[in-house]
């Protein structure tokens, strides 16, 4: 990632912003796209006539099979999706986008392209995602492994995540109580955002579900 050393929140705020939320749209355009090139048809007819419950219902399905097969097609070796563009350095966000998507679209968790999506993410450093992208990227494979819900495996990494998570925290000046870009122990000192902010909480909510303990001084700061 080109960085500027004179200007580092501007950096992070054009690419590591925008490529991120960005990411959170991709599988939902492709969706979008789908469902609309059936709900359109080819006709003029076709296109004016009122669509019943059902028939909606059933044209959503076909979209979201046809946009799980097309993240079928695209999943690496590794067992991880790339994104194109500004998003490939995030690999790990985009996996992890990957696998949510798959897991709500009611792919079986067990399924072995969501396994290997999920064995991607448990080969991950205990340190969490390092780099200009770390609380994006670990709160979303926080969020994945939380939504595979195979917690005998996994609850002790989704622990040791949200306790990074925690221990990121901004605690002080006017972007205390959120979050900054980087997986860093008492903040980056740079300030945090409601954008990366929401991604943690987000990250923290699905952990304590999960049965990981979160301080309650963390949901405390946040508001």
């Amino acid at each position: 990632m080109d960085l500027n050393p004179v200007s580092p929140q501007r950096t992070l705020k054009q690419r590591v912003f925008h490529a991120m939320h960005r990411a959170g749209k991709i599988l939902l355009l492709t969706l979008v796209a789908m469902t609309g090139s059936v709900l359109t048809g080819t006709t003029a007819t076709a296109q004016q006539r009122v669509w019943d419950d059902l028939t909606l219902r059933d044209a959503v399905k076909r979209a979201m099979e046809n946009g799980c097969a097309y993240l079928r097609s695209q999943q690496d070796g590794d067992g991880s999706w790339a994104g194109s563009g500004n998003l490939l350095s995030f690999r790990v966000g985009v996996t992890s986008l990957a696998v949510m998507a798959q897991i709500n679209c009611d792919i079986p968790v067990d399924s072995p392209e969501v396994q290997r999506g999920l064995d991607y993410l448990r080969s991950l450093p205990v340190e969490g995602v390092k780099g200009h992208a770390g609380i994006y990227e670990t709160s979303l494979a926080v969020m994945a492994l939380c939504a595979a819900d195979q917690l005998d495996r996994d609850l002790p990494r989704i622990q040791l995540y949200a306790r990074l998570i925690e221990e990121s925290q901004e605690q002080d000046g006017p972007g205390g109580g959120y979050w900054g870009y980087e997986i860093s122990k008492g903040g980056t000192g740079f300030g945090g955002d409601a954008s990366n902010g929401q991604y943690a909480v987000l990250a923290l909510r699905d952990a304590a579900m999960a049965g990981a303990k979160i301080s309650r001084d963390t949901w405390q700061l946040t508001q």
